[in-house]
């Protein structure tokens, strides 16, 4: 059997999309959540520098790989899981909804950073009045047609992430 262990910061951000779908295939895992105090020294240890990190682990506790990147740990645990849709057309769809979700996420990000107040608050709205009425108009669109989901005939990770 494996064994995942999530790593990632102490709240929800790139790294939620792991869990969730971890959660919604009711497969256990560790998650490790780290203080941004001990990122530092943390850092040279992870493959790319950045968090988040899956370790896939054997029984006997050896690791078998380490993964970064939200996305690409997502689509593997789509796969690995079942969560990735049933063929390749399917698998594609999702790919395409997991991604316009990562569209979407960086426009908060964008916010939330964003020193100027002023700017700040032009983003919000923007993304309030524009972005995610004309880009949830098209995504219920495509749940109303395909029977309450993205891709496919059943649940897929780009289900879970726009959950």
């Amino acid at each position: 059997m494996v064994h995942y262990k999530l790593t990632y910061f102490n709240f929800r951000g790139r790294g939620e999309i792991v869990r969730l779908i971890l959660a919604a295939a009711n497969q256990p895992f560790e998650d490790d959540r780290i203080e941004m105090s001990n990122w530092p020294a943390l850092k040279s240890q992870t493959p790319l520098g950045q968090l988040p990190v899956l370790e896939t682990m054997s029984d006997s506790g050896d690791r078998i790989y380490r993964v970064a990147q939200s996305m690409a740990i997502a689509r593997h645990l789509a796969r690995e899981l079942k969560l990735a849709g049933s063929n390749e057309v399917e698998q594609t769809i999702a790919d395409m909804y997991a991604e316009h979700s990562q569209d979407l996420f960086n426009e908060y990000v964008k916010i939330h950073f964003e020193k100027d107040e002023a700017k700040k608050q032009e983003l919000r709205e923007k993304l309030q009045n524009e972005t995610l009425p004309n880009n949830f108009a098209k995504t219920e669109a495509r749940l109303a047609q395909n029977n309450g989901h993205l891709a496919g005939s059943g649940i897929t990770y780009a289900d879970v992430i726009y959950i």
